[in-house]
């Protein structure tokens, strides 16, 4: 298993409040309480949110192998009943992601305000494959799969008090930030529509990171950009929108 020997220091049910801060810039307090051992060497201790009764133990002295709490999946060492918050979970990567980390069986919950259905309402235009609401995604989610998703609709840039709580009452120890427009030629309508694409896929992301360093300081965030924040690449060639088209042909460098 490709991480079968990462450690506590890799593990999101880590607590080292008040043992090390990492939040501030990256780097580790000066001063902060130590163990010395009979050899007379120092090291850091920390707690486990899951599993209390260890007390204050060495991060580095357990691996996932070793630790009841990580089981063997198809995709490596997967934390048991890991909790997993998805935004812009009603997204075309969100739902997907929602499924299948619910059937590996983690503890789903996510949040959407629905943006992109309104992009696509406001263009005068439909999806190509029919995308049914959310209430009716969630009960086939449980009827069809056996998963229940937790799920808030939520604004994260403009809502972020309900976001926080959210958040605290999950407490995730993974979030997955799709929670962004994802459409470049939106972005490009005009400058009303890029600045409010930037505000949206930014700032959302800024109050985010401080409800995170605040609420669950531990997590795991992975984030996904999008090329609506950045626009078509210098290479040229042409960004699509949804499906790829049959008849497409990408011109650049001299080839096809």
């Amino acid at each position: 298993m490709h991480n079968a020997k990462c450690t506590c220091w890799n593990c999101p049910a880590i607590n080292l409040a008040g043992k090390v801060d990492f939040r501030a810039c990256g780097q580790s307090v000066t001063q902060f309480d130590k163990t010395t051992d009979t050899s007379g060497e120092t090291y850091v201790l920390a707690e486990c949110k899951r599993r209390p009764e260890l007390g204050l133990f060495d991060p580095m002295g357990i691996t996932f192998e070793e630790c009841p709490q990580w089981q063997k999946s198809p995709y490596g060492y997967l934390l048991k009943d890991m909790r997993v918050m998805i935004l812009g979970i009603d997204g075309y990567l969100g739902w997907t992601l929602a499924l299948w980390l619910g059937k590996l069986g983690c503890r789903v919950s996510g949040v959407d305000n629905y943006y992109r259905r309104r992009c696509v309402k406001e263009r005068g235009a439909h999806t190509v494959v029919p995308i049914v609401s959310m209430t009716e995604r969630l009960h086939l989610a449980k009827e069809v799969l056996g998963i229940n998703i937790e799920f808030r609709e939520i604004d994260i840039l403009n809502e972020r008090h309900k976001l926080k709580e959210f958040i605290d009452e999950v407490k995730p120890e993974a979030i997955v930030h799709y929670g962004e427009c994802p459409s470049a030629p939106y972005s490009m309508i005009d400058v009303d529509h890029a600045i409010e694409v930037q505000k949206n896929n930014v700032l959302g992301t800024l109050g985010l990171l401080f409800i995170m360093r605040d609420v669950v300081p531990e997590t795991s965030l992975l984030k996904l950009g999008t090329m609506g924040e950045y626009g078509t690449p210098l290479t040229g060639r042409p960004l699509f929108e949804g499906m790829f088209p049959a008849d497409a042909v990408l011109h650049w460098d001299n080839r096809e």
